[in-house]
């Protein structure tokens, strides 16, 4: 399912950049970077109070708005940020919605 916007958007970020982008963040590796350090799972609570709207259904208006915020080149943190998710799920939205390629 491929995203075509419409002549009136101007896309300034692509598929590629948005996983460079990706790719640039710091590495949370142990010491050495010999694989990851172990960290405890969050309750469902604990997800809830730091990302407000962590597994609620997203919204049609939702998702337009993604899709506008993310061509018009705001970081995937900056868009977990605005819309109360983590990058995760943002990511997953973008895939779905056509916006992002599979890799």
């Amino acid at each position: 399912k491929e995203h075509n916007p419409s002549p009136a958007v101007i896309v300034i970020k692509s598929a590629v950049s948005a996983r460079a982008e990706l790719q640039k963040e710091p590495d949370r590796s142990a010491a050495g970077g010999r694989g990851r350090q172990l960290v405890a799972k969050k309750s469902f609570l604990e997800i809830r109070r730091s990302t407000k709207n962590a597994y609620e259904p997203w919204r049609a208006d939702s998702d337009d708005e993604l899709r506008l915020l993310f061509h018009r080149g705001k970081t995937i943190g900056d868009l977990a940020a605005h819309f109360g998710r983590n990058k995760g799920a943002i990511l997953a939205r973008l895939r779905k919605i056509g916006t992002l390629g599979e890799e």
